[in-house]
């Protein structure tokens, strides 16, 4: 399964993304990072799928790439979400098997209990949302089944990325969809280096608590921030 990385604003954030990336989760797997910016160095299993310049329209800019995209599931996430602590691989178990047994769409790794969700009945450990949750079209990092995704995508045409996660309210992106989250702890621990175009210091300063972990949150920042 390979991660798609979407980069909107910062790519200077991604060195220190695969840092994190390496350390908490692996550093094999297969990175596709979609921006429309030159990217600094990375490592050799980081590639770069080059997008437009930069539109209003971030959905019409990667749209083409899905379009390509032969896999059946993908990972995402986005530039600035760093890893923190290690990668709950029981849970990344348990949604690839639902995947397959179940038939969900998408498998949300957010943060804290969201209104709007039920206990999912085939595994009561595991909430399934409907469009009130407003999660179906989140880019939180999540495992999505890509045609699920390019269902989302078409019906987003136009929109930023910011519209596409805060304002794709259609009830048709849930009828007749799985789309499931796991509550706190959440397994994949990630943190926000940016949070509305500012420093989220006041977040994941509250969660780290390696000190090598917060010099790589302290460089990044600084390179965005000064």
């Amino acid at each position: 399964m390979k991660l798609i990385v979407f980069s909107c604003k910062y790519p200077d954030l991604l060195p220190h993304f695969a840092v994190q990336l390496k350390k908490y989760y692996a550093d094999s797997i297969e990175v596709i990072v979609l921006s429309n910016k030159d990217l600094p160095s990375l490592p050799d299993n980081f590639s770069h799928y080059r997008l437009p310049s930069y539109t209003e329209s971030w959905v019409d800019d990667i749209y083409p790439f899905f379009e390509q995209f032969d896999k059946h599931l993908f990972l995402s996430c986005m530039e600035d979400h760093f890893l923190y602590d290690y990668v709950d691989m029981s849970v990344i178990g348990d949604a690839l098997a639902l995947f397959d047994w179940e038939h969900i769409d998408k498998f949300g790794f957010q943060i804290g209990p969201r209104g709007g969700s039920k206990r999912y009945n085939v595994d009561p450990v595991y909430h399934e949302m409907h469009i009130g949750c407003n999660l179906a079209s989140s880019l939180q990092p999540a495992i999505w089944k890509t045609d699920y995704f390019k269902k989302i995508l078409d019906a987003s045409r136009g929109l930023n990325a910011w519209d596409f996660e805060t304002q794709n309210k259609n009830p048709e992106l849930v009828v007749d969809h799985t789309v499931l989250y796991k509550e706190s702890p959440e397994p994949w621990p990630v943190a926000d280096v940016v949070r509305n175009s500012r420093s989220n210091r006041e977040f994941w300063d509250k969660r780290l608590k390696c000190r090598d972990d917060r010099e790589i949150f302290e460089t990044a920042t600084a390179e965005i921030f000064g």
